[in-house]
């Protein structure tokens, strides 16, 4: 999983896995990517969750074409 932090503010987030399994950590300054490795992902859905600024735990669609988590209105 890729990340791009395409706002003004550091990023501190974490991606899991709907089992809790598998998860990852990451602080990610603004404008920069990094990227997660997760394994064995064949049924999991996984779960992309912001700790800092806190926001909403959005499910990420892999094999999809890159796309961007709009703002919770």
């Amino acid at each position: 999983v890729i990340i791009e932090n395409k706002t003004q503010v550091t990023l501190r987030g974490k991606v899991e896995t709907e089992s809790g399994g598998q998860s990852a950590l990451f602080t990610l300054d603004p404008h920069k990517m990094t990227h997660v490795k997760l394994e064995n992902l064949k049924k999991e859905r996984i779960y992309f969750i912001p700790l800092s600024p806190p926001l909403q735990k959005v499910e990420l669609k892999l094999g999809n074409k890159p796309y961007e988590i709009p703002p919770r209105s």
